[in-house]
């Protein structure tokens, strides 16, 4: 039991015991303090410089489908890196998903750009996406049982959560952004974004701090 506020503690005592996983409960709403400061999950992840699981209810069964979601970043290969020697990859079903953002699709609709050079131009963008996931996959020597490359039509978060009910995912694992100064105290991420609206749990993967 320690004295003062929670996520500091939480984090203190990650570094204290050296602890390889931290493990938390679904995060509880404070109204506009967590518009601008974050929930204590949320802030506990931003400082941690340990791999957290947030656990939004009591596991039926063993975390049996993963989903790991990536943006073939560095960040990304670290996660992967880290459900390994965790044993989360050794899990019967894995999925990875790439949500990939198609630039000129938003402009291509409000120019009224008829819907097969739509498809076309997010099938040719798919193309690429596909081609650097394989990359990204051969580079952290992962096969997955599944994988996709999905087009972000409103946020990555939601592309990502729709992924893992596809899958029937009972884990979601991502990446945390490397962040300092008032960066990490203001903006949010995919990763915390996912964590809000999940009703899965989510692992959240340290990243090392960038400006």
């Amino acid at each position: 039991m320690v004295l003062g506020d929670p996520f500091q503690a939480i984090v203190d005592a990650g570094e204290h015991l050296d602890a390889d996983l931290v493990v938390l409960g679904p995060h509880r709403r404070q109204a506009l303090r967590d518009v601008f400061v974050g929930t204590t999950v949320e802030r506990a992840i931003r400082l941690s410089r340990r791999p957290v699981i947030m656990v939004n209810a009591v596991p039926a069964k063993p975390y049996d489908c993963v989903l790991i979601a990536t943006d073939l970043s560095e960040n990304s290969a670290a996660a992967v890196s880290i459900a390994r020697r965790l044993g989360f990859l050794d899990v019967g079903q894995l999925a990875v998903l790439h949500a990939f953002e198609a630039p000129a699709h938003g402009l291509m609709r409000r120019a009224s750009v008829g819907a097969e050079e739509l498809r076309y131009y997010v099938a040719k963008e798919q193309e690429l996406a596909d081609t650097a996931l394989s990359a990204f996959l051969d580079k952290v020597q992962f096969a997955p049982t599944h994988r996709r490359t999905k087009c972000v039509e409103a946020t990555t978060a939601q592309a990502i959560l729709e992924g893992a009910r596809e899958v029937k995912a009972n884990l979601v694992i991502v990446g945390s952004r490397g962040r300092s100064g008032l960066k990490m105290l203001f903006l949010g991420n995919v990763a915390e974004e996912v964590l809000r609206d999940s009703e899965l749990a989510v692992l959240v993967a340290p990243a090392v701090l960038v400006a």
